[in-house]
């Protein structure tokens, strides 16, 4: 398992509560998959199933600045920047942080 820079108080000081409730709910529904870290934790990868018939592409910085951690997330859906899908990642992540299924891959 890669390294995890961030916690689950970043998620929700990161990105609105309507976004944190929805990429939850999206995490729940197991819309999030092909999720790469790497080794360093910076950068995340992966696809969300949206409401489009193709999955939404997602790319995460993760950028630690003395005590604070910014997540940088962009994606292929209409809203493009921080959006429901890049916390459904997130969330993903934290869920199965301690199993191997998440590659070190990027």
């Amino acid at each position: 398992m890669p390294t995890l820079l961030f916690q689950a108080r970043d998620i929700t000081e990161n990105f609105s509560n309507a976004y944190v409730e929805q990429g939850q709910q999206y995490q729940q529904q197991g819309r999030v998959r092909d999720i790469k870290i790497s080794a360093d934790g910076s950068k995340i990868q992966s696809k969300v199933d949206g409401s489009r018939k193709k999955p939404y592409q997602v790319n995460i910085a993760v950028v630690l600045e003395n005590d604070d951690v910014w997540l940088d997330g962009t994606c292929s859906c209409p809203i493009g920047y921080n959006c429901k899908h890049v916390t459904a990642t997130l969330w993903q992540i934290l869920t199965h942080q301690s199993s191997s299924s998440i590659p070190e891959d990027i």
